[in-house]
């Protein structure tokens, strides 16, 4: 074989290498792809006897009347507490249909727990009626946004209120992924460069920790506005995504490049 051949198909098994092995990159960190994500069955966290059972409010007591279970409906309709899962829950994929009442604010939180400063907080997918609530003028506020962190990647997929959103969240070691009527419009690595810089940027930056612990409760916000949530069930996973720094791409390191 002549060289400029081996010069050719030396180039060609590295380019191969590189785009086989890493994930597309972002925030300068790139997601090293599993060989599989292994989830268990879906299961509902809401209960089809419109009992509370898995459920109790943020200081352990039952939940109370501001709450109901209709039709597989869980509905926020009068002043009644936030509400948590007795279950904590480590990586998982969790998937919900929500709607607001005209100009109301609401959101589900997950690695919900005690934190050592800040008192009980969590990761929050945003609902919001955008339109006619002025967080909605925030980026950082509005539906499908990691709330106070980052904003949605795409403001045109939430639908008015009074209508039905389709929303998931996928929750794999320190990845996080946001998605709103199909469109993923979240996607951040804990503790990368990225997330550090909009922590500091945050209502949350004296909480370190924030969202870095492993496992925590979801937890449905009570925000002074009727709410309705079906569907919500969740996926527990058993293989993690790794986030891991981005290495010198192999070509460039060839070349004698950065």
């Amino acid at each position: 074989m002549m060289r400029s051949q081996i010069c050719v198909v030396t180039f060609l098994f590295l380019l191969f290498f590189e785009v086989s092995v890493f994930a597309v990159g972002f925030n300068g960190h790139r997601i090293i792809k599993p060989t599989a994500i292994n989830c268990t069955q879906p299961v509902s966290l809401i209960s089809a006897d419109g009992s509370f059972d898995g459920w109790t409010k943020i200081d352990g007591k039952p939940v109370n009347n501001g709450w109901e279970i209709v039709d597989g409906v869980l509905h926020r309709k009068s002043n009644a507490g936030d509400i948590m899962t007795v279950k904590t829950y480590k990586n998982f994929v969790m998937d919900f249909e929500w709607s607001i009442a005209k100009g109301g604010n609401s959101g589900i939180k997950y690695k919900f727990d005690k934190y050592s400063k800040g008192g009980w907080l969590g990761c929050e997918y945003q609902f919001l009626d955008d339109a006619n609530n002025g967080e909605g003028k925030r980026p950082k506020h509005e539906s499908g946004a990691l709330y106070d962190i980052i904003p949605p990647s795409n403001k045109n997929v939430v639908k008015p209120y009074g209508e039905v959103n389709k929303s998931r969240v996928i929750v794999n070691g320190r990845h996080i992924v946001h998605y709103l009527n199909g469109v993923k419009v979240v996607d951040i690595c804990v503790g990368s460069a990225d997330w550090k810089k909009r922590l500091a940027d945050s209502k949350f930056n004296e909480t370190l920790d924030f969202g870095a612990i492993e496992s925590g409760h979801i937890m449905v916000q009570d925000h002074g506005s009727e709410v309705w949530i079906q569907k919500l069930t969740i996926r527990e996973t058993a293989s993690v995504v790794k986030c891991a720094p981005r290495p010198r791409p192999i070509l460039n390191l060839l070349r004698g490049g950065k």
